[in-house]
């Protein structure tokens, strides 16, 4: 039964990316490799595909930009295909978002399901990113335009 698991968890783990999304000069998007250190006064767009459970979690964690010397930035992430999260992500999520705000940086979360928007305000971690912050599922594309338009602010009112 513990290999099992063990097998499962390593599986997960392996199974879990993130990707970073731009646009190209027509407008498309593209995926790229997530940047090592967070550039400052950009939105960086970020896709995660495979589990958020356990393991998967863990090694998503390691593949997140650094942070530490990043100013004025804003993180996206899409959450859309999650309608539940696992602890461990939640966790992560919370870190990445405090370490972000160390330095004026902001996370934004885009496309949450209704059940993972409730599983934040029950863990109190939606207090934790700010409500503002968080955009719930809507019309294809919509939250993703949302965020973007905040986040285009955001940046322009701390400036460069």
């Amino acid at each position: 039964m513990a290999l099992s698991f063990a097998v499962f968890a390593f599986k997960e783990s392996e199974n879990t990316t993130i990707v970073a999304l731009e646009t190209d000069a027509e407008g498309y998007p593209v995926e790229s490799p997530v940047p090592a250190v967070l550039p400052d006064n950009k939105v960086t767009f970020l896709k995660i595909y495979g589990s958020l459970f356990f393991a998967g979690a863990k090694n998503l964690e390691e593949d997140l930009p650094d942070v530490d010397k990043t100013h004025n930035a804003v993180v996206i992430l899409n959450l859309r295909g999650y309608n539940e999260l696992g602890a461990t992500f939640i966790t992560v999520l919370e870190r990445f978002a405090k370490d972000l705000q160390k330095n004026d940086n902001t996370l934004m979360l885009v496309n949450v399901d209704p059940q993972v928007y409730g599983q934040l305000v029950k863990t109190n971690r939606l207090r934790i990113l700010g409500e503002e912050n968080v955009f719930q599922l809507s019309a294809h594309g919509e939250t993703t335009r949302q965020a973007n338009e905040r986040a285009d602010k955001l940046i322009k009112k701390k400036g460069p």
